[in-house]
């Protein structure tokens, strides 16, 4: 839930999600469906809280978090509900923008969360105070960072990575280009590269990409740690 790209090609629209997370807490399940809020969702389970950081809905919407809002405040404990929680909540909505406006946050942790839904790229931020939403460029490459993993620096060099990738491809990327950036990218800075491994106290545990073609979508997900793939695919409703 810490590194997440977005990329739109003619044919396909890729999200891919790098999942930063303590090297003690219980590994995910793959991808699969399950009912949540009373509809039929798509994503790997986080056993601990119950959540995800990654879902898809019957329609082909997409929903990824990142821990933090735009920068990292104050150290600040919070006892709401798990942002993977919400993340499903917000995925079974029926008016993704209504349903933000009215979902209660009080004390949950801050968080961003991109959203792929009929054909707009959203991100949504909760800073632990206000609700922030936006809608951006679906024809532009973006990537994000968690805050509360990564200095700003660092932030704006992964920005630049992802940037120079493009370029140096000079043609249109594919699914397998984008998990080559996501698995592939300044592997020897263990500190902040795209795999982590902090002293085997925080690392990266699996790498989720959403790709959505005309008329069904498919979860690729990589669990780093068991050394496995799996893929699942579903026609769109």
């Amino acid at each position: 839930m810490c590194t997440v790209s977005f990329y739109k090609t003619q044919h396909q629209v890729i999200i891919t999600s790098n999942r930063d997370e303590s090297a003690f807490r219980p590994n995910s399940t793959v991808p699969k469906s399950e009912l949540a809020f009373g509809k039929r969702l798509f994503f790997p389970k986080d056993p601990q809280a119950g959540g995800t950081w990654i879902v898809a809905n019957e329609k082909g919407d997409a929903f990824v978090l990142l821990n933090g809002a735009e920068f990292n405040g104050a150290a600040k404990s919070y006892c709401g509900r798990s942002r993977g929680i919400v993340l499903l909540e917000l995925a079974s909505s029926n008016h993704i923008n209504a349903a933000w406006h009215q979902i209660d946050l009080l004390d949950i942790a801050p968080f961003t969360i991109v959203v792929y839904a009929k054909n707009e790229l959203i991100q949504l931020r909760w800073d632990g105070e206000k609700k922030e939403h936006q809608t951006l460029s679906s024809g532009t490459p973006m990537i994000w960072s968690s805050s509360t993993l990564y200095a700003p620096k660092i932030i704006k060099d992964r920005r630049s990575w992802f940037s120079q990738f493009i370029r140096e491809k000079h043609q249109q990327l594919d699914a397998n280009d984008l998990m080559n950036f996501h698995t592939n990218t300044f592997t020897a800075d263990k500190e902040n590269g795209l795999i982590i491994d902090r002293n085997g106290k925080m690392l990266t545990k699996s790498v989720t990409q959403w790709i959505l073609n005309n008329g069904s979508f498919s979860l690729r997900h990589i669990d780093l740690v068991e050394q496995t793939t799996t893929i699942l695919t579903e026609k769109l409703c």
